[in-house]
Parts: C-alpha cells; structure tokens; sequence
C-alpha cells in the first residue's frame, strides 16, 4: 500500500513538472512515469502465482527500471548543463539504444527465456525466484554503470560549486546510494528473510523522484534561500536588527552592532527599550515601513538611515519588526551632520522612497544664516562653521525626533518635519530667540499644489533667493539696488511708495493666505512691477498737464520694458509675468495682453488695487492727493471692471479696520539708505594712444527693431540695409544666442546705472562669424515720431 501511494505521489510530480515549462522538467517527468510503472509492474508480479503473468509483469518491471534510468540520465545532463558535451551525447544516444533492445529482450522473454527465468518457491509473496542469465546480467550490469555515471555526475557537480549549493546535487546522491544498497541485498544476500523475497529497492525510485523534484525545482526557493537569506542579514552592509512577535530581540548582525556601539544588545531586550536607547520617536514601532534618519549619539559625523518594518503573514499576523540602518556619514556634511541635498534626491529616487517617506501635510523648513559669507571673509571659515554648527543643533533640539535634515546649496539647512505648520512656527521662533545671529527662513507645507517633496524643497530655496535679494544689506542685492535707485531718478516718490505697497502687500498676502514663495514674490513686485518706467523719457514720465495718445502710448511701454529687464536676469524672472500682466483690466480692457479675470496672474491683481490706491493717496507735482476714504470708494466703483472683486473687497477691510499709516514703522534698512556711494562705474579709461576706428550707427524702435543704418553697418555686421528690412533685423539677433541673457543683463544693470550704456560683447554677423564690438547705447524721445527711439554705435574691437 505504502509503494502504491507512492506510484500515485510520483505521477503527482510528473504532472507538477510539467507546470515549469522547461526541458529538464519534460524528460524528468518521463522518468517519473517510467519508475511508477517500474513500483506498480513490481507489486502486481509478487501477488501473482501463474508463471506466465508473473513473467510478463517482471519482463514489464525490468523494460521501466531502463527507461526510467535513460531518462534519468538524460535530465542529469540537461539539469547540469552538460547536455551539449560531445562525448555525454553519445552515451545517450548509446544508453537509449540500449534501452530500445533490452525492451524487445524482455517482451520475448515470457515466450522464449533468453534473458531470466524463475524457479518457484513456497513463500507468502513474491512465489518465484531469479534464475539469471546472461543478457540479465547485461541488464543489470548496464542499469549499475548508469547509476555509476549519474553519480559521479553529481559528484563532481557538488564539488565544483559553492558549498551552499552542494547540498542541492549531494541529496541526489544519497538517494541513488540508498537504491543501490536495497537492491544489492535483494539480488545478492541469500537466506529467507524478507530482505530475499522483496525488492524493496522500488521504494527508493518513488523517494528519489521526490529527492530530485526537491533538488531541482524546490531547493532554491526553500533551503538554498533559506541559509542565503541568514547570511545576507549577517554579512550585509546595512545594520539589521529583528524582534519577534514578542517585541524581543532575536538577531542582530555584526554591522548593526558596531554602527550602534553604545547599545548593549543583551538576551531578551525589548523592542520599546532598543527605540528608548537609541532615542527614537516613540511611535515608530506602530509605524510600517517608516524611515527616518537617526544621529548616532552626540557625534554629528555619525548619521543613519533607520527603516522599520512590521513583517506579516499571510493572514496579517504581526511576525515581529525588522530595523536596518544604513550609513549616511560618506555622504553628509561634516560641519551641519545633515545629508547633502544631492544625495537626498539621488537615493530617493533611486529606491523609489519618497511616497513612502514623504505624506502630504508635512512641511519643509529652510534656513540661511544671514550674511554668512561676510562672516567668512571677515572672521575666517571656522567662526562660519560654528554658526552652521550652533543652529543645526538647534534645529535638531527643537524639532521633533524623526525630522530628516538636509543641507542645502551653499549654507542652507533644510528639516522635513512631520508636524502641522503652527507648531513648526513655535519651533522656529525657539531656534531664533536662542541662536546668536539673524537668518532668513521659508516654511512651506506640501500640499496638493505639489507633485513631489522635491518640488517644495525647490521653491523653498527660490523663496530664500528673493528673501536675500529684498534684504538690502546683502551683497546680492546689488542688481536690485541699481534698478531701484534708476526708479527713484524717474520718480522722486519711489521711496515712499516702495514703502507702503510693500507694507499692503505683506498686509494682503496675510489675509489671502499667500504661502511665503508668493508673498515673496509680490514683496519683490512692489519694488519692480513699474521698473520699465526707467526706460520712458523724463519728459513724458513727468508731465504735469495731460499726456496726448502719443505719449501715453509710450508711457503703457513700461510694462514691455519692464518684462525684458526682469527676464534679462534669472533671480528677476520670478515676477516677469506679474510685471507685463499689472496693468490689465479684470474686464479684459487692459493692456498689453487684453487678459481677463482669473487669466491676470494672481499678484498682478494685487498689486494693481494696492498700486492704484498709493496712486490715488499719494500727493504728486501735478495733482493734489485723494482722502482715503475717496480712494476706498473709487476702488468700490470699479470692482468688477478694473479690479478683482474679491481682492478689491479684501484690500478696502484691511485699509478700514486695521491698516493705519500713522503707525507705521518703516525699516532703517531700506533700499535707499544702504546704497553704498561708490556703485557708480568710472567709464573713463587711460587711452595711451589714438587711431581712427570704423564704426557704425544705427536707430532702435520701441521694441529694439532696427530701422536704420548707416554705410558702415554691411561692413561690420554684413548686413545690407535691403537685410535689415526683409528679416525684420532685432538688435539680440545681434548677438550669439549664448551671450544673450548675459548681454541683456549687462545692459540693464548699465541702463539703471547712466543714461548711456556702454559696453563690449561679441556681434554675430550674417556669415555666422562672431567679433568683438564696442557698445554704445543711448535712448531718446523722438518728438517727431513722438515715441522712444534707441541710438546705437559699435566699433569693432581689437588688440590694437
């Protein structure tokens, strides 16, 4: 019964085989039909009494024991992947030869014994026994050698691989070993016990089926990887630590153990006690998949990444919690302790982590220490490494313990806080009132508008960018001091209306809940929303009577100026849009664009209704400033045509309940009082000796086109004046498309510094040759044509 529950099992696996789609798992699942027939053919023939039958059914058992080897020997071959040896070819080939001629042997056998016949005997089973002849001998002989082969097949396999995967080929072996034995005592031991009257060998051919299966399609995925897994946890280079479903520690490999050297990992320790030494946030452990970054004791050049897991079963019953702590020391800043931000975004992309770290609600902070630089230069590096020093350890005092802190470009600080944005604001204001010097801080709350962390940690750093460009005792504030001062020379009120638009604007960015990278932005727009007025004719600018169409069509230019001054330099192009757009109507009658309701940016909205009420209030040469409470009500009637009714009704509750301009307070820091007096470039130059240059002048329209030239202009540039019209020639197309944004900068910045610019840049000429020119620019009011004009000569420069 036993044999036959293991005939049925060995189909069983012949079928399973077959599930692998392979060649190996095809010829082996013959071979496991073959040693089912060998186990049934066997059993039937020990019951039997009838010479004949028990002849046929042992003629039968003998043809399978071939077969079943052949195709044994076969799959050892293709399972090796030695099937392509020339020499192993031909044994098959032989082997199944063989096979096909004992078979006829043995189906003449019952008729004609010519191979084995056997001798009655008065026992309960197995009636007969052998009577051997020669081509029996063969048989056997030939199924030993086979046996023989595959073994040391097998053997020299387990030899010639790692000793993990030599298990897989020596359980092989041990089978075949097992079959040899049994059957040896069953042919060759004499005497009248059972061992004599049963081949219990056939038992081995259903076990080695099963040891094979095992080995082949099983090993891997249990044994091999079971013992591959254990020495992967100890022999990572990650720290890996495992508490069972009892929260007690179970295993911690070696290099867990020297990254955490204060912890003494001791027999039934808690998973709550490793967390409390090692100070972590105390809800980790009901945390899945939850990473964080984790400071090894007070030694800032010792930082982790700590991931915990809560392994489950199938049926989600907790297996315990699995902690693997990666070093981060190679990769973060040694003064701060922080990660750089590079690395941060490299690695999180790389493991795909940041829906897994990263939930919507949590907020970013970003730091800069102010003025850093001049404490560099003028105390030395090291006292700016200490300010870096003093406030990471604050930030990492006052906020909370899971907080992933990162260094930015340049001296940025930047924590990634799992807190809601009132408490972030209480932790700042802690981090101020005990660090020693000022700094400028953006908070930023992920949210919806964003699709990545990254997004916001990005914007977090432009805000910082303006924040820097609107403190006027910064060094990179110098650009945007120029362009003021050139406003203030145009208009003398400039100062005072800086002032308080800046102050409504910070009023309105408050009640219309701006986050900081937009209240920013609309600080940054007060300055500069009417900077292309520098580029409009004084005479025009400051007309007392009324503008004809002419000159109010070259006034409406300064929102186009406006938009190429601040596009030329990249920390101004934040507000471009906003500049362009802040003359358009909520109806769609402004200009220059004709935009209509919510198409007007945002700030340009602002900043029109604040502007326009400053306007209204404020005192000019020409005209006697409005009450406010004229202004107010001038607003209220042209809400809804000229003005956004939502921000026009915001505006008019701030200025009627809690705005007064009798409390105001204005900075003594402000865009005006810092200029330093020696901004102004000394254009004079030695000239040690003088020669007559070529040169060319040309005229500029309103919008930099060129429309006219002089004879010179072919040769310089080598564009005739038949060139200019036809392809509508551009002063930028001038220049190499790489020099552009820095030409255009160049000649801003000289613009609201003189009334002329001069400079040096390369031209670019039809030819597509490049030269070095000098530049001279001036612009003008042409009454004639009543509009601005631009008046340009160049000479081509030269060592000489």
């Amino acid at each position: 019964m036993v044999n036959l529950a293991l005939a049925g099992f060995d189909i069983f696996l012949a079928f399973a085989c077959l599930k692998y789609d392979k060649k190996s798992s095809r010829i082996f699942s013959c071979s496991l039909i073959a040693a089912t027939i060998t186990v049934v053919s066997y059993i039937c023939s020990i019951f039997i009494r009838d010479y004949f039958w028990y002849s046929l059914f042992s003629s039968i058992y003998f043809i399978s024991i071939d077969w079943c080897l052949a195709f044994f020997l076969y799959f050892t071959c293709v399972f090796l992947k030695i099937d392509e040896n020339k020499v192993l070819k031909l044994i098959i080939r032989l082997i199944f030869a063989y096979a096909a001629i004992d078979t006829i042997t043995n189906l003449i056998n019952p008729f004609y014994e010519i191979s084995i016949s056997y001798i009655y005997r008065q026992t309960a089973v197995s009636c007969y026994a052998y009577d051997k002849m020669f081509l029996y001998n063969v048989h056997l002989i030939m199924s030993y050698v086979i046996i023989g082969l595959i073994t040391v097949l097998y053997v020299h396999k387990s030899i010639s691989v790692p000793r993990e995967y030599a298990n897989r080929f020596l359980l092989i072996v041990l089978g075949l070993f097992v079959i040899v034995m049994m059957n040896g005592v069953f042919l060759f031991i004499p005497g009248n016990n059972i061992f004599a009257y049963m081949d219990i060998s056939i038992t081995g051919y259903s076990i080695l089926g099963y040891f094979i299966y095992y080995s082949a399609y099983r090993y891997i995925s249990e044994s091999l990887l079971r013992d591959l897994s254990k020495r992967i946890f100890e022999r990572s280079n990650q720290g890996s630590i495992f508490f069972d479903y009892n929260n007690e520690l179970v295993m911690a490999n070696d290099v867990a153990r020297d990254m955490l050297k204060e912890i003494e990992f001791k027999d039934g320790m808690s998973a709550a006690e490793f967390t409390e030494l090692c100070n972590m946030p105390e809800a980790v452990l009901d945390r899945q998949d939850y990473t964080f970054q984790h400071r090894i004791s007070a030694d800032r050049s010792r930082v982790v990444r700590c991931n915990h897991i809560i392994l489950e079963d199938d049926r989600n019953q907790k297996l315990g919690h699995m902690f693997f702590f990666t070093d981060e020391t190679n990769e973060s800043d040694p003064v701060s302790g922080f990660i750089y931000y590079s690395y941060f975004k490299k690695n999180i992309a790389a493991e795909r982590l940041e829906p897994k770290l990263f939930k919507k609600g949590m907020i970013v902070l970003e730091i800069d220490i102010t003025n850093l630089g001049v404490i560099n230069t003028s105390y030395g590096k090291e006292a700016g490494d200490k300010k870096i020093i003093e406030l990471s350890d604050l930030m990492i005092e006052y906020l909370p313990k899971d907080t992933l802190f990162i260094r930015g470009i340049e001296a940025n600080l930047i924590a990634i806080v799992n807190m809601d944005k009132k408490n972030t604001e209480t932790a700042l204001r802690n981090i101020r009132k005990h660090f020693s010097s000022s700094f400028n801080n953006v908070i930023l709350e992920f949210d919806d508008n964003y699709k990545s962390i990254f997004e916001v940690i990005d914007l977090c750093s432009e805000t910082l960018n303006i924040k820097k460009l609107l403190d006027m005792s910064s060094r990179h504030s110098n650009v945007l001091v120029s362009l003021v001062r050139a406003l203030q020379e145009c208009d003398s009120d400039t100062k005072s209306h800086v002032e308080r638009t800046q102050l409504m604007g910070s009023g309105m960015a408050k009640r219309l809940g701006l986050n900081e990278y937009e209240e920013a932005c609309l600080s940054l727009l007060c300055l500069l929303h009417d900077i292309g007025k520098i580029g409009v004719p004084l005479e025009i600018l400051n007309k007392p009577g009324k503008l004809t169409a002419e000159e109010f069509a070259v006034i409406r230019t300064h929102v186009e100026k406006g938009y190429q001054i601040t596009q030329s330099n990249k920390e101004f192009r934040c507000i471009s849009d906003m500049v362009l757009h802040h003359h358009e109507r909520w109806d769609g009658t402004g200009y220059p664009s004709g935009l209509a309701k919510e198409d007007i940016p945002l700030l340009s909205r602002i900043i029109s209704v604040v502007d326009s009420y400053d306007a209204m209030v404020s005192t000019r040469s020409y005209r006697k400033g409005r009450s406010s409470e004229q202004a107010l009500e001038e607003l209220r009637r042209c809400s809804g045509t000229q003005f956004d009714p939502k921000i026009t009704e915001e505006f008019i509750n701030m200025i009627s309940t809690d705005f007064d301009f009798r409390t105001i307070e204005f900075p003594s820091s402000n865009p005006f009082e810092k200029i330093e007096q020696n901004k102004t470039a000394d254009i004079n130059r030695i000239i040690a000796s003088t020669k007559l240059v070529n040169y060319s002048r040309y005229i500029l329209d309103p919008r930099n086109y060129i429309i006219t030239v002089d004879y010179n202009f072919e040769t310089i540039t080598g564009y005739t004046m038949e060139d200019v019209g036809r392809l509508h020639l551009n002063q930028i197309d001038l220049v190499p498309e790489k020099d552009r944004d820095d030409y255009l900068l160049l000649v801003n910045e000289a613009l609201a510094r003189h009334q002329m610019a001069f400079t040096s840049h390369n031209l670019l000429r039809k030819d597509g040759t490049t030269i070095k020119v000098l530049c001279i620019g001036k612009i003008y009011y042409d009454s004639v044509n009543k509009e601005e004009r631009s008046e340009i000569f160049i000479c081509e420069f030269n060592e000489n």
